[in-house]
């Protein structure tokens, strides 16, 4: 039950980043009516110039415990950007068994990251 959620979720993202590089190419998301934009050489980010600031985290080796304060700290010192990667290994531990689960949650780990306002910059690993 696990598995659609996930590929739903990670294909949308993945879609919306392939897709948000094409030259002035309009990305519309979710409920909260929320765009991005590549024209004239600039990021826009929901109508204004978005300049990317990322920091790396990642949550495969950070208990879950942790993960919003290290976020919170990425906050801290400046940062608007998390880029991270899904180390498919630790999902898929057994082929076509996958476990986003307890201390493998990616959801959870990306919510609290647009919860503390950091943009995800997800890598396939």
């Amino acid at each position: 039950e696990m598995v659609a959620p996930l590929c739903t979720r990670v294909t949308l993202l993945l879609l919306s980043t392939l897709l948000a590089v094409s030259d002035g190419l309009y990305v519309k998301g979710g409920e909260h009516n929320r765009s991005f934009v590549v024209a004239s050489d600039r990021f826009w980010k929901d109508g204004q110039v978005f300049q990317v600031k990322a920091g790396a985290m990642h949550y495969s080796r950070i208990p879950p415990a942790y993960w919003r304060d290290r976020l919170l700290r990425l906050r801290a010192m400046g940062l608007n950007a998390l880029q991270t990667y899904i180390p498919w290994n630790f999902h898929e531990e057994e082929r076509g068994v996958y476990n986003f689960e307890g201390t493998r949650d990616l959801f959870k780990f990306l919510d609290i990251a647009e919860e503390v306002g950091l943009v995800v910059v997800l890598r396939a690993g």
